[in-house]
């Protein structure tokens, strides 16, 4: 299911957020998905709230965020997993994990980021 925000389905936030709550203890805020999805999710990541910081290229670890763009927006949002790969919710197969630094994720990679408090590096 696509764009939903429990176990029944996810949308990226709602997955992002799920596990942030379930790893590490922490809600992240919830905001409803409406035309300012794209700027919500991108100022979220963008070290503007909620304490978020960029990791330089290549000192990702499980637990970060990576953000893509679709189309002119940064709005869509994975949960690293591992050295080069991200869980994240493609709307035509539900949940997945692909290699961000190759293949087509590779060319959408705004950045990684991660939450301060996550207990991430």
């Amino acid at each position: 299911m696509d764009r939903g925000r429990d176990r029944r389905g996810w949308d990226c936030w709602g997955l992002l957020r799920a596990a942030y709550l379930e790893v590490y203890g922490i809600d992240l805020p919830d905001f409803p998905l409406s035309a300012l999805e794209a700027a919500e999710v991108a100022a979220k990541l963008e070290a503007r709230h909620l304490d978020w910081r960029a990791v330089p290229h290549f000192q990702e670890l499980p637990g970060d965020a990576a953000l893509f763009w679709r189309g002119r927006w940064a709005c869509h949002v994975g949960l690293v997993v591992g050295r080069g790969q991200v869980l994240h919710v493609v709307q035509e197969l539900g949940t997945c994990i692909e290699p961000y630094r190759q293949g087509p994720l590779a060319r959408h990679l705004e950045g990684i980021y991660r939450y301060a408090r996550s207990g991430a590096g």
